[in-house]
């Protein structure tokens, strides 16, 4: 399956001018990850890349990440002020393992399997002081995530429009082919799609055993967005 690019998904359209150009460079083999055991959810995709992006600007030299929670949502463009949501999110990155591959073969990518934060604080300073967020990534992922070779431009601004965990994952694999001149992602099977696009692990998606629900419950709508 080779789900084609559109210009409204993937066009490199300018953002107005009063939105920030952020754009996150996320490793290849960041794009297409399955989580072995729990869901991955919209929120905690979009919140994962802001750490992405915010740790790749304060340096691969740290260990540990810090950066204020009203920066973190604002850039994940989540208007809630519910800091045990955000909790939650933190939580469930650091107690989701998934295995990280690259949307196509032979690039020549290896097979890793962590956490995606190695783990998460949120520290309240009192009364007129900024909540702080702090996080830090798996050793033997860390290099890669913050100083990639090979990557996708992921533009914060656009991933804040997708509404849903296909339609992020599906935006983020097809920047990585937006100057490819075929116009086409990698080809994959169908069932290879499946729990990348939705982030269930595959074990769980019943649902979903034929192609033909597949299309319809997620493929159709995620394109359609």
């Amino acid at each position: 399956m080779s789900p084609r690019r559109t210009p409204e998904s993937v066009s490199g359209a300018e953002p107005p001018s009063t939105a920030r150009p952020e754009t996150l460079r996320k490793a290849v083999d960041a794009l297409a990850i399955v989580p072995t055991k729990q869901r991955i959810y919209p929120l905690a995709r979009k919140l994962y890349n802001v750490l992405l992006y915010l740790a790749q600007k304060q340096g691969i030299e740290d260990d540990i990440y810090r950066a204020s929670l009203s920066d973190i949502v604002s850039k994940a463009q989540f208007n809630s002020k519910d800091i045990d949501l955000v909790k939650n999110h933190l939580r469930q990155m650091n107690a989701t393992q998934v295995e990280w591959q690259a949307p196509a073969q032979g690039e020549g990518s290896r097979w890793e399997v962590s956490n995606l934060i190695a783990h998460a604080s949120i520290q309240d300073g009192g009364r007129g002081r900024a909540v702080m967020v702090e996080w830090s990534f798996a050793p033997n992922i860390k290099r890669e995530l913050l100083d990639p070779q090979r990557f996708a431009q992921i533009s914060l601004f656009f991933q804040s429009s997708l509404r849903t965990y296909a339609s992020i994952t599906l935006f983020e694999i097809c920047s990585r082919y937006v100057n490819n001149p075929s116009e086409l992602t990698s080809r994959n099977p169908w069932a290879w799609w499946r729990p990348v696009l939705t982030g269930i692990p595959d074990a769980e998606l019943e649902a979903y055993h034929e192609y033909k629900y597949f299309k319809r419950d997620v493929l159709n709508p995620t394109i359609a967005e």
